[in-house]
């Protein structure tokens, strides 16, 4: 989990925080969010562990963009920064309460002198103070480990109260999940309604830089993947499985910002064989470890960063129980001489498979 929790890092905040040279990053907003919400039970079994509503508190630090590369333009000069997000999870001797610390970027949709309404992507590492344990804690099926993926998804409005301060309203989704590095991870979904204030530091806001040649040129893209990782399986506490991807795909980039395409996957999992033998399942091996799929991609890029989601559908695999749908999202970065790094999370719908982590090659 440290490893993987490095490597998000590195590939998120490369591009969030990468400038000419460090001593020039510099931030011009503070925001701070009250928020209550609860546990939305996304499986019944879940359903025990909404013992009341879900306070939470976040503080950001952020820069707003003004064009100075070209991509802040098409995303109608969004916000960047991190923040430290806390929540008191209403169940003191099972869930405790969860820090976080995240990367985030919030996007305009609609921006006027005095208002507007934004989206809001977060990314990052969290730390559940009550997890999962067999002897002291087994009342908590949702978390297995300490450590977890934090996502958070939300929508505001923010309106402007005077020169430097302005007032947000909104509504978010908070998402807990190891990728089944530890079990159980049914996971946690927090849904919230937010206010808070947000204050921008500068004199003045810089001038907006409007890019008046960028071109909608439709190009082709191919890509190859491998990654790799390692996940755990029923009952919990059992040994740790390799798990890796070979993944290829063709993307038509329609527009600077958004690229379609398809693709094939080749999947090992070395858990699935010894599931296969706790069901008694005839003429098996370990070939039957390997399962292969193609898939359908649907990707956003920040500049070098890329976001992508997928969906796919197994063509083989012995191993029935998760259907023959699966779903991939995550980040690429790309750097010069075409190569980049990878970070995903595969899932069965709402249930993670495991998080995958690699390097690719495109042209």
């Amino acid at each position: 989990m440290k490893q993987i929790t490095i490597f998000f890092f590195l590939l998120f905040f490369t591009k969030i925080y990468a400038q000419k040279s460090i001593q020039h990053f510099h931030f011009d907003n503070i925001e701070n969010k009250l928020s209550y919400g609860f546990i939305a039970a996304h499986r019944e079994s879940i359903r025990y562990l909404q013992r009341g509503h879900i306070p939470s508190f976040e503080i950001m630090i952020s820069h707003k963009t003004f064009g100075e590369k070209e991509w802040e333009q098409l995303f109608r000069y969004p916000t960047y920064g991190f923040g430290y997000y806390y929540a008191y999870l209403n169940y003191p001797d099972v869930l405790g309460s969860s820090h976080a610390v995240f990367s985030f970027i919030n996007i305009p949709l609609l921006e006027l002198a005095r208002y507007s309404i934004n989206y809001n992507l977060a990314f990052g590492v969290s730390y559940i103070t009550k997890a999962f344990d067999i002897d002291e804690n087994y009342y908590n099926v949702a978390i297995g480990s300490h450590t977890n993926v934090y996502l958070n998804v939300g929508f505001d409005q923010k309106i402007r109260l005077s020169k430097n301060l302005k007032l947000l309203f909104g509504i978010g989704l908070s998402h807990y999940s190891n990728g089944s590095i530890s079990k159980p991870n049914l996971g946690l979904n927090i849904i919230s309604a937010q206010t808070g204030i947000s204050y921008h530091f500068a004199k003045s806001e810089n001038p907006k830089i409007f890019h008046p040649n960028i071109k909608n040129i439709a190009s082709n893209h191919f890509q190859l993947i491998y990654s790799a990782g390692y996940k755990r399986i029923y009952p919990p506490g059992e040994k740790a499985f390799f798990v890796s991807s070979l993944e290829f795909d063709y993307e038509r980039i329609l527009f600077i910002k958004y690229r379609l395409g398809f693709g094939f996957d080749l999947f090992y999992n070395s858990s699935l064989y010894e599931k296969l033998l706790e069901q008694n399942t005839d003429n098996i091996s370990k070939i039957h470890n390997f399962r292969e799929g193609i898939h359908f991609s649907y990707s956003i890029n920040f500049g070098q960063l890329n976001f992508y989601m997928q969906i796919g559908y197994y063509l083989f695999t012995k191993w029935k129980d998760d259907g023959n749908i699966y779903n991939k999202f995550g980040l690429n970065y790309y750097f010069p001489k075409n190569f980049f790094t990878h970070l995903g999370v595969k899932t069965h719908l709402s249930k993670a498979d495991f998080i995958e982590y690699g390097i690719g090659y495109c042209f």
